[in-house]
Order: C-alpha cells, then sequence, then structure tokens
C-alpha cells in the first residue's frame, strides 16, 4: 500500500519532511497518467518544489503550495497534454505528444463529435482511436529538437514540466514580470536544464522580436484569458504548420465557437479539443489544438491590454 505524503505548514508554506517518500509519490503521481519518471526527473520535480514554496514567501507565485495538491495541480496538470491525445507512446526514450485532428470539422460545423475524452483514471491507453489522420507535434528523438514557448509562464508552468519530461524539447519562458524571471532562472540552474531560457517581456512586445516571432513549432499556454485574447497573445510566435496549445477548464465548446473568427484572422484553426482528468482528483482539463495555417498579419498582437479589454471578434 502507497503511504501517504504528508506535510506541515510553516508561514502557509508547505513543507515535505520525507524526500524519499515524496519522490514516491511524485513517481506514482506520473504513472497514474502513464508517465514514468526517471530517478533524475523525479529529483527535479522535487527541487522544484522545494524551491517553488521557498519563493512563495517572499512573492506570490501561487496560491497552491501543499505537496500533494502542487505534484497534481501543477505538475501532472502541465505534462497531462502528453496523455490527453490518441496515439501516445509514453516510454522514457520516446515521447510523442500527437494532434489527433479529430475536430477537423469543427470550425465548419461548431461540433465536437470526435473530441477525445480521456480519463486518466483508469488507463489513457484504453481509448479507442476514432481518428488516425495524427499529426505529431512533440516529439523527443527528432533530428532537430521542436521549439516550443510558454507565453505568461508564471512559476514555470508549464514549460517547465514539459521540459523536465520531454528533456530534448528547446523552451522559452515568457513572463512579463522580471522577478519571476528571476525565479525560472534560479530554477533552470538549480535543476540544470538546458536549451531552456527564461525571458522578461509581454507578449504584445516580444512578438514583433524578429528572433520570436513565428520562430516555434509550439506555443503553450495556462494564462487565465478567453481564447480570443490568447490566440492574438500566443499565435504570432508560432510558425505555419506550428501549434498552439491552449490549457482551458473542462467547458470550453461555447468560448471555441466564440473564437472562430479572431483565430482566423490570426492565421490559425482548430483541430482538436482534447479532454483529460487529473488523476484522483475530480478536475478536468481541456487542450485546444490550434494549427497555424497561415502568417499572423503584421498588425497583430495589438498594443499592450489590447487583446484583453477589446478581444477580436
Amino acid at each position: 500500500m502507497e503511504e501517504k505524503v504528508t506535510s506541515k505548514k510553516i508561514c502557509s508554506v508547505s513543507i515535505v519532511p520525507d524526500r524519499e517518500n515524496a519522490k514516491n509519490y511524485i513517481k506514482n503521481c506520473f504513472i497514474n497518467a502513464d508517465i514514468i519518471l526517471s530517478e533524475q526527473q523525479t529529483e527535479q520535480f522535487l527541487t522544484y518544489y522545494e524551491l517553488l514554496v521557498e519563493k512563495n514567501r517572499v512573492m506570490n507565485l501561487t496560491a497552491i503550495t501543499e505537496f500533494e495538491d502542487v505534484a497534481q495541480k501543477h505538475f501532472l496538470d502541465s505534462v497531462l497534454v502528453s496523455v490527453s491525445t490518441p496515439s501516445v507512446h509514453m516510454s522514457l526514450n520516446v515521447k510523442i505528444l500527437s494532434d489527433n485532428n479529430s475536430a477537423n470539422n469543427y470550425i465548419n460545423n461548431g461540433t465536437t463529435d470526435n473530441n477525445t475524452k480521456t480519463n486518466t483514471k483508469t488507463n489513457t491507453n484504453t481509448n479507442t482511436e476514432t481518428n488516425t489522420n495524427t499529426n505529431t507535434c512533440m516529439r523527443a528523438n527528432t533530428d532537430a529538437a521542436l521549439k516550443l514557448i510558454d507565453v505568461g509562464s508564471g512559476a514555470g508552468f508549464p514549460g517547465i514540466p514539459l521540459k523536465i519530461v520531454f528533456p530534448d524539447l528547446q523552451v522559452v519562458l515568457l513572463d512579463s514580470l522580471n522577478k519571476r524571471v528571476q525565479f525560472l532562472n534560479e530554477v533552470i540552474c538549480k535543476l540544470q536544464l538546458s536549451d531552456i531560457t527564461a525571458v522578461h517581456g509581454r507578449a504584445e512586445d516580444a512578438a514583433f522580436d524578429s528572433s520570436y516571432r513565428e520562430g516555434f513549432d509550439i506555443c503553450v499556454s495556462r494564462a487565465v484569458a478567453n481564447l480570443s485574447s490568447l490566440s492574438e497573445y500566443c499565435l504570432p510566435f508560432v510558425r505555419r504548420g506550428g501549434t498552439f496549445i491552449a490549457y482551458k477548464s473542462a467547458e470550453i465548446d461555447q468560448e471555441c465557437l466564440d473564437a472562430k473568427k479572431a483565430i482566423f484572422l490570426l492565421g490559425g484553426s482548430i483541430t482538436s479539443i482534447n479532454r483529460a482528468q487529473i488523476p484522483d482528483t475530480d478536475i478536468e482539463r481541456s487542450f485546444v489544438f490550434i494549427r497555424k495555417e497561415r502568417g499572423t498579419p503584421a498588425k497583430y498582437p495589438r498594443k499592450a491590454g489590447t487583446p484583453t479589454k477589446s478581444p477580436l471578434s
């Protein structure tokens, strides 16, 4: 029987008393989602947790500080995108994240009949593939490492957990607050991560930097914003043929319909909406896959704050 990890609170910060027990808990969390972590990856997640709660004493990084909650609602949630789709091979050496295009008819018909819903409480491998026309959008063993940008990274979610689990990714973490960027750099250093950079800047400004504009295979964001606004912030970073993956709550269908025109104007189209449940919780996550089909017009994104105050419609 698995021993429950306990933690004690000191000044509202959770402290793990037993590192080995904590590492076993992290491993088991990921095993429940069919992800096998190495000892090094497990140690990196635990060190990340310790850095997070320590820094959270002096700055607001997260309201979630209990060890088990962080492991489930931050770490595992960040990488659930890799088990929310069919055709996922989750071994240590070959990790594939597939965009199954199962909702190609979504934009045209406004339906999600073919959406894939994954219940990771049971077994993600039991899902039936409803559409075999798949495009691989994240993989660890390729000739050229895929480039990923996490827009509005905050405390590093989902970018750092994705980097830990998919170490061959080249990652940029973009955040508008310099103090958070300093924390991200500390985490990168302590975890000895390579090919990952934390950048201070607003998405509205960085998107016009030639080093970043349409320079990434994948853009991810867990930022809280409606899909129209989020797409305006994120799609300019994605190369043609690349993918923007928006991390959203379970109820997303109407929001996707409302964002259809904006996404089209920005050069994209929704290809699938994939759902997963965080193991051992009742929390469901929706992942909206948006393929970049055309270049984003040069006038987007609009000046700072405008995408949020006046979303494209």
